[in-house]
């Protein structure tokens, strides 16, 4: 098979801006001249408007385009769907079609958790992107609040650790013989507790 060479150029936009469609044939042109290969553009539109930019010049005996993907027009169900955390952070600037900015907002946070862990950078990344659609301080919200879930979590399944490490030390100790009372002490367990062990 030929596998044509070519050069591909990807930029990212947060605003309009009406003179895109020229720059990037510009940009073309240069590009051509310097590697002699054909060109690929692509603009991505992340900004929190509906894009209004042209893609495309057309005159006499000449046709320019170049590729304008608005993120507004992805459903974000596509990128959430991913298992690699760059996706999943793009589904912020996707079409939530009938969702509600929240819902969709809390499973992408959620998503993001199982697919990038507690990497802060793709939630510094996130943060920003949500801020293209005023979104950013609910982000911060839920990310804080599924902190302090997994610290409690933690702490629990800590406490459910120590008190089955507890009850197992109560009941060596009732095999070879000790007070009850005494093993209350030593284990810090309600002495009702040990006797519930020892009717065992």
């Amino acid at each position: 098979a030929d596998r044509r060479r070519q050069t591909i150029v990807a930029r990212g936009r947060i605003d309009h801006d009406a003179s895109m469609h020229r720059r990037m044939l510009l940009y073309a042109a240069l590009l051509f001249d310097k590697h002699q290969l054909p060109v690929k553009q692509t603009v991505l539109y992340i900004g929190g408007g509906r894009q209004t930019m042209t893609d495309s010049i057309t005159m006499a005996d000449f046709v320019y385009h170049y590729q304008l993907i608005d993120f507004r027009q992805i459903p974000y169900q596509s990128l959430i769907s991913s298992t690699n955390p760059a996706k999943v952070l793009f589904a912020i600037l996707g079409n939530f079609g009938q969702d509600s900015d929240e819902n969709v907002t809390t499973a992408i946070v959620g998503r993001l958790k199982q697919t990038a862990g507690n990497n802060t950078a793709v939630f510094r990344h996130l943060q920003i992107l949500a801020d293209l659609r005023n979104l950013g301080a609910f982000v911060k919200q839920l990310e804080q609040i599924m902190a302090l879930e997994i610290k409690d979590r933690e702490t629990s399944l800590y406490k459910l650790g120590r008190l089955e490490e507890r009850t197992e030390l109560a009941r060596k100790l009732l095999k070879e013989g000790f007070e009850t009372k005494i093993i209350a002490k030593v284990t810090g367990l309600p002495l009702s507790e040990i006797k519930k062990l020892s009717d065992n």
